[in-house]
């Protein structure tokens, strides 16, 4: 009997670890595009990401997973500010379940973390739920 029951765990285990990785790989690739916020989603191209916090005009790098509530509650914030702010500065979101590169580079451990850069270099970092007013506030000091 003891025995039956360990197949059937194993069996069980089995199932479960086959479904998770093929759930995994159907995960949608993100690519550095623009979405529907014209927030620039990066891939696994570090250089590209790179290249976008070397400019001139501030970016907001938004470190988040898509399983995290906090981070679905900043997202529309951000959303809202990238809208009132426009050409000021520049979004970027990192998922750090995709971009572990750039999530250990940067030691990211909680999360959402927002890092703004100004020429390649960081100028202001909160971690945890941000009110638009204190990111505003942020954005504004470095222009």
């Amino acid at each position: 009997m003891r025995k039956r029951i360990w197949i059937f765990v194993v069996l069980i285990i089995g199932a479960i670890s086959i479904s998770c990785n093929n759930n995994s790989e159907n995960k949608k690739e993100t690519t550095d595009t623009e979405d529907q916020n014209n927030e620039v989603v990066v891939d696994k191209k570090t250089s590209s990401f790179d290249e976008q916090i070397n400019g001139s005009v501030p970016v907001l790098v938004d470190f988040y997973a898509d399983w995290c509530k906090p981070c679905q509650a900043q997202s529309p914030i951000i959303d809202e500010l990238k809208e009132e702010l426009g050409e000021k500065i520049v979004v970027i979101k990192v998922n750090v379940d995709v971009e572990t590169e750039i999530t250990e580079r940067y030691s990211i451990q909680s999360i959402p973390t927002l890092i703004i850069f100004k020429e390649g270099e960081i100028v202001w970092k909160a971690v945890g739920l941000q009110e638009k007013e204190v990111i505003a506030e942020a954005v504004n000091s470095v222009q």
